[in-house]
């Protein structure tokens, strides 16, 4: 009986082994996605109204990470940090329409200006009474959907670093209350820990 019990022995040793070595790659295969997912996304949820109708407080975005100004395209909605010195507000996120790249030349008709919010010095006015900006190489000019938006138009051109990423997708879940909004906080997902709150701010 002993000689057919080592073999026994021998294959439950073996299967174990197996099932050890699966699992381990396993959780290497998991651990080296959820970095992936985090290196090249997050997630956000906005507050605010400035990109109303487009989004609405509580939307939840999931934002593809990018890094280099030719990686974005004219009409995109990109996540950017505000153009203020201040560390307090360097730490939000603005969500804006991407309306000039670094060379362009933008004009904003004088119908989407509000007169209450104030306006940065264009480059020139046309005949039409457009706001004429000429972006330098590194520039690019981001503005909100909704008529209150506070963006390019009162702070002028931003620096192309200080974009972040491109929305790729809203999600079907919301979160918060149901006001108009487009301002964007980090929220809670799997793929981006909540250790350091971002606030992204899009009034």
């Amino acid at each position: 009986m002993g000689n057919y019990q080592q073999p026994l022995l021998e294959n439950r040793s073996l299967y174990q082994m197996a099932a050890l070595i699966s699992l381990v790659t396993t959780s290497l295969i998991f651990i080296t996605a959820v970095f992936l997912v985090r290196k090249k996304f997050t997630l956000i949820t906005v507050l605010g109204s400035s990109m109303y109708p487009t989004f609405r407080t509580g939307d939840r975005l999931l934002v593809l990470k990018r890094h280099f100004p030719h990686q974005y395209r004219v009409g995109q909605i990109v996540v950017a940090h505000p153009p203020y010195p201040s560390p307090k507000w360097r730490e939000k996120l603005y969500v804006k329409r991407l309306i000039g790249l670094p060379g362009d030349e933008v004009a904003v008709p004088e119908t989407q200006l509000n007169s209450q919010i104030h306006v940065a010095e264009a480059d020139s006015i046309d005949v039409s009474r457009n706001r004429i900006w000429r972006l330098p190489d590194t520039y690019c000019f981001i503005q909100g959907d909704s008529h209150w938006s506070e963006d390019c138009r009162a702070w002028g051109p931003i620096p192309v670093q200080l974009l972040v990423g491109v929305v790729c997708l809203k999600l079907p879940c919301r979160t918060g209350s149901a006001d108009d909004g487009e301002i964007v906080k980090q929220a809670p997902s799997a793929v981006r820990s909540t250790s350091l709150p971002l606030k992204i701010d899009g009034e």
